[in-house]
């Protein structure tokens, strides 16, 4: 596998950026909680040069979703020392990311950090060896600069095993970590012709090595 970050043009990708740096704000997703390739939902922190308070976005509620093509907003916490919001949001794919989507499935996946900073997103997508050249081909298309930051060979790492890398690849393409979930583990252990409790470990164990490596570097 290889683990790809890819900067993108906002205006090009058709992302309204004027009124976000208005007050030098910043969009950092670090949890994506679903994604389809038309929509994506996700917890990002947002910072901003100047406050503003629970009140004023409730009742600018509709102007912001319409401002930035929003489906759902909503606030879950505030950190007014820092200028910071921790938000829920819901939106519409890009019309570039649906095809590109709809080209790889998921041979290729978006993971976190995804950043928005001045006329920039950032994004990291990590990609099969054997699909990188089909990936580059689809991203010169729409001439988007990427750079390869690093390379993961999944057999030979020893907190995860090709096994585990396989099951949860088709747990995620089976919709296991769907909100509703559109699969029960039942069907993922039969897919592999394995017991129940075993595919539930297998899960676990990728689970939090995935979160292991997300939050040791901040400890």
């Amino acid at each position: 596998m290889k683990t790809l970050v890819i900067k993108m043009d906002l205006e090009k990708l058709g992302i309204p950026s004027k009124h976000f740096y208005l007050h030098d704000k910043k969009l950092v997703v670090n949890r994506i909680i679903n994604y389809d390739g038309r929509h994506i939902a996700y917890i990002a922190e947002i910072s901003r040069s100047e406050f503003v308070d629970e009140k004023y976005i409730e009742n600018n509620r509709s102007k912001i979703m319409e401002r930035y093509s929003l489906n759902s907003f909503e606030v879950l916490g505030i950190d007014r020392k820092n200028n910071k919001y921790l938000v829920l949001v819901v939106q519409n794919m890009p019309e570039i990311f649906s095809e590109i989507y709809d080209s790889m499935g998921y041979d290729a996946f978006i993971v976190t950090p995804i950043i928005i900073s001045k006329n920039l997103l950032t994004v990291s997508v990590m990609i099969k060896d054997s699909l990188l050249e089909k990936f580059q081909n689809l991203l010169n298309r729409f001439n988007i600069d990427f750079s390869l930051v690093k390379k993961i060979d999944i057999s030979k790492r020893n907190d995860i095993t090709l096994k585990q890398w396989n099951l949860v690849m088709e747990a995620i393409s089976m919709g296991y970590y769907s909100i509703p979930k559109k699969v029960k583990i039942k069907d993922i252990a039969k897919k592999f012709n394995i017991s129940i409790p075993a595919a539930e470990r297998m899960l676990k164990r990728v689970e939090i090595k995935a979160i292991e490596n997300m939050f040791k570097p901040f400890l």
